[in-house]
């Protein structure tokens, strides 16, 4: 049953049904790409029309992009909007939690209704409410029910993979609140009224006679669309649609460390010194290049009279001190860097194809220390990026793996960077710094394209 929601003074309206939105222009050419036909038009046989939506199914307020509506209300629900004052703006939920950036391809929202124990819960396939009845309000004992009860009919759709979950539920990945999602109402159209106008009160034979024949275009059409669902929701879980649609989110977003980022966190770690008040350092210095912070220990040498005091006295705010041992020995600390250079993730069009990036990688190694004293390791085992996408990665025709690749050199060698250009500036997200027992191993992943035949 349709409800109003009332959240931070924006009205929002939770439980409408929503029809098929993608409709082929009468231009489109056969055999184009699902994603290029993927608009609503504003006119075309291929729309649905609000008089035929109004004749079919008694609606009589509807929701969407277009003035071809792809959600409504029926006659017997419309009493829902009553708790609206008059002229007021009323938001489709359904419609504002579509409309949210960076949604994975199928996603489905659990968010408690503020001030009341029941929960609002709509789907999103590809950036639009999910044709059919997944807008519902619903009470906490029955998010489960029907949670299960929405994933078995999108896997019989052709969904692959579990969808994200977003809200306030416990079992959410996704934290969403309703008074978040009410601060871009603006974002889309209100929901509008249909139906009888002054216009269609003068043209009244008219309409009636167009009725009898709208009604039987919608019986077809409702044919039409129930196998054109299932064949939309399987291209939109196609393989390369969601493995694209992934990449293009996650790629840019991810914590990026270059290696002048990985220099600058040298410079700070060779700054460490060897003795502090008595203790002498006794593990390596451990740097998470991206966050810019480091751990490591000091140990008290056996014939020192130095106490933890002496130890808090000399430590000259170099970094910060976690614990201290139960033995009277051994102090663990941590150091934060500040100041540290900006890095920004690197396009994908500068990364090089995978059976050319170790050719690649091997002779650039070598130009990161004057002295050649230089060893680097692949791991040999390539991992696609982004994971855990539950797709047939074959059938994908380009997609992007990385291997993770380490670096040793003598102690404080990296004293150049090379020229900002080939795998160094493409490639290689570099993630830890450790320095100790003579020498410095950078670790992190190299980034390379796979094309699939």
């Amino acid at each position: 049953m349709a409800q109003i929601i009332k959240v931070d003074g924006v009205l929002l309206l939770a439980g409408m049904h929503w029809l098929y939105p993608e409709s082929e222009k009468q231009s489109a050419k056969k055999n184009t790409s699902f994603l290029s036909k993927f608009t609503k038009p504003a006119k075309g046989n291929g729309a649905v029309s609000e008089s035929a939506l109004i004749s079919a199914k008694k609606a009589t307020h509807a929701a969407g992009s277009t003035r071809n509506a792809w959600g409504y209300l029926t006659a017997s629900e419309k009493r829902a909007l009553s708790k609206a004052p008059r002229f007021a703006k009323v938001y489709s939920l359904a419609e504002l939690f579509s409309a949210q950036p960076n949604l994975p391809v199928c996603a489905i929202l659990i968010a408690q209704i503020p001030g009341e124990t029941e929960f609002a819960m709509c789907t999103a396939i590809n950036g639009h409410p999910a044709p059919g009845d997944f807008d519902v309000v619903v009470p906490a004992a029955a998010v489960e029910s029907t949670l299960q009860h929405w994933e078995k009919q999108l896997r019989l759709l052709g969904t692959t993979g579990e969808p994200a979950l977003y809200g306030t539920w416990g079992a959410v990945s996704h934290s969403l609140t309703l008074e978040k999602l009410a601060l871009n109402a603006a974002a889309v159209s209100a929901v509008r009224a249909v139906g009888t106008d002054k216009r269609q009160l003068a043209t009244v034979g008219v309409v009636v006679g167009a009725c009898v024949l709208g009604y039987t275009y919608w019986e077809d059409y409702e044919r039409a669309q129930s196998a054109k669902n299932a064949q939309a929701l399987a291209q939109q879980q196609a393989p390369s649609v969601v493995y694209q649609k992934a990449l293009d989110s996650q790629w840019s977003t991810q914590p990026w460390g270059s290696l002048g980022r990985a220099r600058a966190v040298q410079q700070r770690v060779r700054q460490v010194r060897e003795y502090v008040g008595g203790f002498k350092i006794s593990t390596p210095v451990t740097c998470d290049v991206v966050a810019g912070t480091c751990t490591f220990s000091y140990k008290k040498e056996a014939d020192s009279a130095a106490t933890f005091n002496d130890f808090i006295a000399d430590v000259r705010k170099q970094f910060e001190v976690t614990s201290f041992g139960q033995d009277g020995q051994t102090v663990e600390v941590s150091m934060t860097l500040q100041e540290l250079p900006a890095v920004a993730v690197p396009s994908l069009d500068g990364l090089a194809d995978e059976t050319q990036s170790p050719l690649l990688f091997w002779p650039l190694i070598q130009k990161l220390v004057p002295t050649q004293k230089v060893s680097g390791t692949l791991t040999k085992e390539y991992k696609v990026f982004p994971q855990n996408l539950g797709i047939n990665e074959a059938a994908v025709p380009m997609i992007v793996r990385s291997v993770g690749v380490t670096v040793t050199y003598p102690l404080w060698d990296l004293v150049e960077v090379p020229a900002a250009g080939g795998v160094f500036a493409n490639a290689i997200n570099w993630k830890t710094l450790t320095a100790g027992s003579g020498a410095v191993t950078l670790a992190g992943e190299m980034y390379a394209k796979k094309t699939n035949p």
